[in-house]
C-alpha cells in the first residue's frame, strides 16, 4: 500500500465514523434494547389503556388510578436510550399517592416507531398532544435526563402543576459534548458535527433548558447526581439553580452517577416531600 492509498483509507474510515457519530448525536443507538416490557399500573384494576398517538405512531400508556381524582395526573418521560419501563419505580411514588399516570415512549425508543431522528422538542410535543387527546389537564411533569428536557419544554410552553427534572442539562450544546465524552469519543475530531447541528435551522431556542426554566412559574424540583460525568454539577446543575425560584426545591444526590438518583435510599421521601408541598401550597 502506498501513501496515497493509506491516506484514502484513513479519510474513508473517518467519513464512515462521522456518519456513525451523527447518528449517535441525533438518534437512539441503543435501539436493540428489548421492546417486551409491561407497565404495571392499572393492569389489575383494568384501568390501563395502551394507546398509540396517530399518525406519529407514538406509544403511550394511560394508567387511571382507581383512587384518583381527575385532577391528579403525572406525566413520566424517560431518559435517552431507554423507554417508559425506566420510569416505573418513579411512578410507584405517585401511584401510591392516588395519582393517575401517563407514560410516553419517544421516537425511536421503546414501542414507538423508529424515526430518522429523535428530539426532546418532539417528545414534549407528542406528550402534550396525547394529554389534549386524553383530556389530561394540568399534570405534574416528571422527566429523567432526555425526558427532563422534554418535561421542561412542556411545562414552559403549555403549563403544568409542577415540574420534577432529574439530571437536567443547562444547555443543549453541553449535552452533546457530554454524551460524546462519556462514550469516549474524541470531541476534537467531531465537534464540527455539533456546529452543523446548531446551524441546521432547528429551533434550538425552544429546547434550551436555560431558556425554559425562567418561564416556569409552578414549583420545580431539580435532582442531580453528585458524580454525574455527563452533565457535571458545576456546568449544569449550579447554572440551573440560578434560573429557578428561591422557593423551588433542589437535591444533589450523594455518590450518584448520571440518571441513577432513584436508587438512593432517600429518593422516595424527598419526592414525597416535594409533592406534599405542591399539594398543600398550590
Amino acid at each position: 500500500m502506498n501513501i496515497f492509498e493509506f491516506i484514502f483509507y484513513i479519510i474513508l474510515i473517518y467519513l464512515i465514523s462521522a456518519v456513525f457519530i451523527f447518528w449517535v448525536l441525533t438518534n437512539n443507538i441503543f435501539i436493540f434494547r428489548s421492546r417486551e416490557y409491561v407497565i404495571p399500573f392499572g393492569q389489575e384494576t383494568h384501568t390501563q389503556t395502551k394507546g398509540m398517538l396517530l399518525p406519529e405512531k407514538v406509544r403511550y400508556w394511560k394508567c387511571v388510578n382507581p383512587h384518583s381524582s381527575d385532577e391528579k395526573w403525572v406525566v413520566l418521560l424517560h431518559s435517552w436510550g431507554r423507554n417508559s419501563a425506566r420510569m416505573v419505580s418513579r411512578g410507584e411514588v405517585y401511584w401510591n399517592r392516588g395519582y393517575s399516570i401517563l407514560f410516553v415512549d419517544a421516537y425511536s425508543h421503546g414501542q414507538t416507531r423508529y424515526y430518522y431522528t429523535s428530539t426532546a422538542l418532539w417528545f414534549a410535543e407528542h406528550a402534550h398532544k396525547i394529554c389534549v387527546n386524553e383530556g389530561i389537564q394540568n399534570p405534574i411533569l416528571h422527566g429523567l435526563s432526555f425526558g427532563s428536557i422534554a418535561s421542561t419544554i412542556f411545562s414552559a410552553h403549555w403549563g403544568s402543576r409542577a415540574l420534577v427534572a432529574e439530571a437536567l442539562p443547562n444547555n443543549i450544546k453541553g449535552t452533546f459534548y457530554g454524551f460524546l465524552r462519556v462514550l469516549h469519543i474524541p470531541t476534537w475530531l467531531y465537534s464540527w458535527e455539533i456546529f452543523l447541528l446548531f446551524h441546521s435551522g432547528f429551533p434550538w431556542q425552544k429546547v434550551e433548558p436555560a431558556n425554559n426554566l425562567p418561564k416556569i412559574k409552578v414549583p420545580i424540583f431539580l435532582i442531580h447526581g453528585e458524580n454525574d460525568s455527563m452533565f457535571p454539577i458545576e456546568t449544569h446543575f449550579k447554572r440551573n439553580l440560578e434560573l429557578i425560584k428561591p422557593t423551588d426545591f433542589n437535591w444533589v444526590v450523594s455518590g450518584s452517577p448520571h440518571s441513577k438518583m432513584g436508587r438512593n435510599i432517600n429518593y422516595n421521601s424527598k419526592l414525597n416531600e416535594f409533592i406534599d408541598y405542591v399539594e398543600n401550597e398550590f
